[in-house]
């Protein structure tokens, strides 16, 4: 993934939160483009909570030089403090 590319995601993925609360039941769509699919299958494997699959899409979605500048198994500690924290 080229950086900007991963800028365009980390600032569309950052600003969900100010999008605003859906009603309940609706879901929010995710634009049916490049960053918007890649954005989706981000979301996708985080939910699932399978280290390996998240492995795997950083290992397929980003840089060489990204891996090596923050390596998968940090990425993954980072991981699995998100996915430690209670939701609302």
């Amino acid at each position: 993934m080229n950086v900007g590319l991963l800028r365009v995601l980390a600032v569309f993925l950052l600003s969900l939160p100010m999008a605003g609360v859906p009603e309940e039941g609706s879901q929010v769509e995710i634009p049916d483009s490049p960053v918007g699919r890649r954005a989706a299958a981000y979301v996708s494997v985080f939910n699932k909570g399978d280290e390996k699959a998240m492995g795997a899409f950083w290992t397929a979605n980003f840089t060489a030089e990204s891996l090596r500048q923050r390596p998968v198994e940090e990425r993954l500690q980072f991981y699995r403090r998100m996915r430690e924290v209670p939701t609302c």
